[in-house]
């Protein structure tokens, strides 16, 4: 058989916001929207829905992988292929991290959304959460 004619899925993150501080230890939620594609195999006639089926989220390519529960997004028509996705994750040491999301379908490829995150006093520009430098 060969490979379908497809497109990617696509991902946004709509939480946290990239350079969003959280305190080491303590849970907090990604959330987003991810959507499914339209795919023409070669055996079929017309295209085929390939919704996603997975959405997981990875502080820094590392373990654990957090699977993140999703649903069709209310605001979306009932054929469209988004979903909206959430995952509870934490910090475990200080510093800058990267959030890695991916999410997919059955015959697309995974798409990934990476948002950097870090701890509070990270940066040199902040003296503590919420206080710039004059």
């Amino acid at each position: 058989m060969t490979d379908p004619t497809m497109t990617d899925a696509s991902l946004t993150v709509g939480h946290p916001r990239p350079n969003q501080e959280f305190p080491v230890g303590v849970d907090f939620v990604v959330t987003g929207t991810a959507m499914g594609t339209w795919v023409q195999l070669p055996e079929d006639r017309r295209p085929r829905a390939d919704p996603i089926r997975s959405v997981t989220v990875q502080i820094d390519n590392e373990l654990p992988v957090v699977q993140a529960t999703f649903a069709p997004s209310p605001t979306r028509p009932p054929d469209d292929l988004a979903v909206d996705f959430s995952a509870t994750i934490r910090l475990n040491s200080p510093g800058e991290h990267q959030l890695n999301v991916r999410a997919g379908g059955h015959f697309s490829g995974a798409t990934e959304a990476v948002v950097a995150v870090m701890t509070p006093g990270t940066t040199t520009t902040r003296c503590k959460v919420g206080v710039w430098w004059i």
